[in-house]
C-alpha cells in the first residue's frame, strides 16, 4: 500500500463531491427536459437508443437495463436498446464498415422518428458517437448528448447537451451515472402516473449561443490561464513560469483585429509584467479583490459588463466571472468556478487555451456573428 493512500482516497471523494455539487446547480433544468423527452417517447410507443465507448459503453448498457427491467418500482418493461451490446453486430460492422459508422449504422437500422438517442462521450469528440447523432437527427430522432468540459463537438450537434463540469474522465463518468439514475427515477415515476394527453415529444431546441452580440473587452487572468499554474523557484528566490507561444501569437492576431484586451492578476510579479510587456497587453496586477476592481474599472471606462469576456480558472476569478456577459474558464478550471461559466474551453491553462479563445473571437468577427462595440473601436 502506498504511503499517501488515505489522502488520495479522501481527495478523490472530495473532488467528486465538489463536481456533483456544481452539476446539481447547473444541470437540473436540462435534465428535466431530457426526462420529459424520454417519457414522451415511451408513452408514444417509441424507444430509447444508447451508445458510448469504453466505460460509457457500460453506462449505456446499464441504463438500458434499468428501462427494460426496472429501476426501483415494479412495472412493465419499457423499450431501450444499448447499441454497444450485440457482439455479432459490432464485429460485423467493424469488419465491413469504417469504425466511425459502428453506431450510426445501427441507428439507421433500428431507429424511428420519435425515438430518443442518449449518446455518451467524455471528450465530446468520439467520431462514432458524432456519426450516430448525425444519423439520428436525419431520421427525426431526438438526441441527448452526455459529455464533459465544454461538450466538444457533441454538444452543438445534439438537441440537448448535459456536460459534466470537469475535465477528468472519471469525474465525468460519475456525473453521467448520477444524471442517468436521476433520469430513470423521474421517468419511472412519471410513467406510472395516468397518461398525459397527447404524449407528444417536445420540439428539440438548439443550444443557446453564450456569446454576446457586441464585444468591448477581453480580460485574461494570468496564472492558470496563460500558464499551467506551475512556477519554478530558483535558489535566489527568482520565479519563472512557462507560457505558450501559440497563445502569444493568438493575442497578436487579436491586437491586429483591434480587439481590446487586458490582464488582471491577483499576484504582483515581475514575470507577469514581463510577459504582458512582450505581448503589449495592459497589465493590472496585485489586485486582491478582482471582482470589485473590474467592476470599478468598467464603470470608469463606461464599458457595459454584458460586452465583456473574462477568462479565469480558480476561486479568485469568481467575482469577475459573475460580473461579465461571457464568463469563460479553461478546461482544468477548479470546480468552484465551473458552475458560473457559460463557456468551458477544451484546452487547459498554459496549453493554448488562450489561443483557442482568440481563434473563436476572430472566427466570430470574420463570420459577422460578433461586432466590436463603439467603445472598443
Amino acid at each position: 500500500m502506498i504511503k499517501d493512500a488515505s489522502k488520495r482516497i479522501a481527495a478523490t471523494l472530495a473532488e467528486s463531491a465538489a463536481v456533483q455539487r456544481v452539476a446539481s446547480r447547473t444541470l437540473g433544468k436540462p435534465l428535466l427536459s431530457a426526462a420529459d423527452w424520454v417519457e414522451s417517447a415511451i408513452r408514444g410507443g417509441r424507444k430509447v437508443l444508447l451508445c458510448g465507448n469504453g466505460g460509457l459503453a457500460a453506462h449505456a448498457q446499464h441504463i438500458a437495463a434499468e428501462f427494460v427491467g426496472r429501476f426501483e418500482q415494479e412495472r412493465g418493461g419499457w423499450p431501450a436498446i444499448a447499441l454497444t451490446a450485440d457482439t455479432s453486430i459490432l464485429t460485423a460492422l467493424v469488419n465491413d464498415y469504417p469504425p466511425d459508422q459502428l453506431f450510426a449504422r445501427q441507428v439507421q437500422s433500428l431507429g424511428q422518428k420519435g425515438d430518443v438517442l442518449l449518446a455518451f462521450s467524455a471528450s465530446g469528440n468520439s467520431p462514432n458517437i458524432l456519426e450516430a447523432v448525425k444519423a439520428a437527427r436525419a431520421r427525426g430522432i431526438a438526441t441527448i448528448g452526455f459529455a464533459g468540459k465544454s461538450g466538444g463537438k457533441l454538444a452543438p450537434l445534439c438537441d440537448l447537451a448535459l456536460c459534466a463540469p470537469s475535465h477528468r474522465t472519471a469525474r465525468i463518468q460519475e456525473v453521467h451515472l448520477v444524471l442517468c439514475h436521476a433520469l430513470c427515477e423521474v421517468v419511472e415515476a412519471a410513467l406510472l402516473q395516468p397518461s398525459r394527453k397527447g404524449g407528444k415529444l417536445p420540439s428539440p431546441k438548439p443550444p443557446a449561443d453564450p456569446w454576446p452580440k457586441r464585444l468591448a473587452l477581453v480580460v485574461f487572468d494570468f496564472d492558470g490561464v496563460m500558464t499551467d499554474n506551475g512556477v519554478l523557484v530558483h535558489e535566489g528566490r527568482q520565479e519563472a513560469v512557462r507560457c505558450n507561444r501559440s497563445d502569444g501569437w493568438g493575442i497578436g492576431l487579436m491586437r491586429k483585429a483591434r480587439v481590446p484586451m487586458m490582464v488582471l492578476s491577483t499576484e504582483e510579479n515581475s514575470v507577469v509584467a514581463a510577459r504582458c510587456g512582450k505581448l503589449k497587453l495592459a497589465c493590472h496586477q496585485g489586485v486582491k479583490d478582482k471582482g470589485a476592481y473590474l467592476e470599478a474599472y468598467l464603470k470608469g471606462e463606461r464599458i457595459p459588463p454584458a460586452e465583456v469576456v473574462y477568462v479565469g480558472n480558480d476561486g479568485n476569478d469568481l467575482g469577475c466571472l459573475e460580473r461579465v456577459g461571457l464568463p469563460v474558464v479553461v478546461a482544468d478550471a477548479h470546480p468552484s468556478v465551473l458552475g458560473v461559466a457559460k463557456l468551458v474551453l477544451s484546452k487547459p491553462g498554459g496549453h493554448a487555451a488562450v489561443r483557442e479563445l482568440c481563434d473563436t473571437v476572430l472566427a466570430r468577427l470574420d463570420a459577422k456573428k460578433l461586432k466590436l462595440s463603439r467603445k472598443a473601436l
